[in-house]
C-alpha cells in the first residue's frame, strides 16, 4: 500500500489483513526493489530527505513494455503553499520537480523499448517569482526540445520564448 494514507498512518495500515508492505510517498519509486528484496513491513521516512529534485523511476518493472504500450510519469510532487484546509505539504513534502534532463531521459528510454509516442499532452513547471515553464501549442511531445519551452508570467503571457502557450494555460497556472 502506498500514497498519502500510507505516509500518514503507516503502522495502522500494516496491521490490516493482507497488507504486506506499506511504502511512504518518498519511496514510491523503490516499490519494485522493496517487494523483491525486503521483508514485509513499513518503509517510509521524512519526505524532506529525498532531495531537491523529484526522483524519476528507473526500475525495469516500470519500463516493462510487454503488458502495456503507454505510461505516465509524475514530474512534480509536494507543495510549498500551506493552505489551512490542505494536508498535501505534510504528506508529500515540499514542492520538487524532476529535472528536464531526467524527464527527457525517461521518455527516450520508454520510446527505445517500444512505448508509443503521443502527439498530444502538456507539460508545465512552476518556477520562482510567479513564472511558469510551459509547452507551446503545435509541437508534439516527441519533437519537443528544451529550446522550444516557453516561460510565461502568472497571466500566461510570454516572458521568454516565441511560441504560443498551450490552450490549457489556465490549468497550468492554477
Amino acid at each position: 500500500m502506498t500514497g498519502c494514507l500510507a505516509q500518514q498512518k503507516a503502522e495502522q495500515l500494516r496491521r490490516l489483513p493482507n497488507i504486506r508492505w506499506v511504502v511512504g510517498n518518498g519511496l514510491k519509486n523503490d516499490i519494485p526493489a522493496i517487494i523483491l528484496e525486503k521483508d514485509e513491513g513499513v518503509y517510509h521516512g521524512p519526505l524532506e530527505s529525498h532531495g531537491a529534485f523529484l526522483q524519476l523511476p528507473d526500475s525495469p518493472v516500470f519500463f516493462n513494455s510487454s503488458r502495456r504500450t503507454r505510461f505516465s510519469i509524475k514530474i512534480q510532487e509536494g507543495c510549498d503553499f500551506r493552505c489551512a484546509y490542505c494536508i498535501v505539504p505534510l504528506l508529500r513534502g515540499s514542492s520538487r520537480s524532476a529535472s528536464l534532463t531526467g524527464i527527457h531521459d525517461v521518455c527516450r528510454r520508454a520510446i527505445e523499448i517500444g512505448m508509443q509516442v503521443s502527439t498530444g499532452g502538456n507539460l508545465s513547471m512552476r518556477l520562482p517569482k510567479d513564472l511558469f515553464l510551459v509547452k507551446p501549442s503545435g509541437i508534439s511531445l516527441y519533437d519537443l526540445g528544451e529550446q522550444d519551452l516557453l516561460i510565461t508570467d502568472a497571466l500566461g503571457e510570454n516572458v521568454e520564448g516565441s511560441g504560443k502557450p498551450t490552450k490549457e494555460i489556465g490549468t497550468h497556472l492554477s
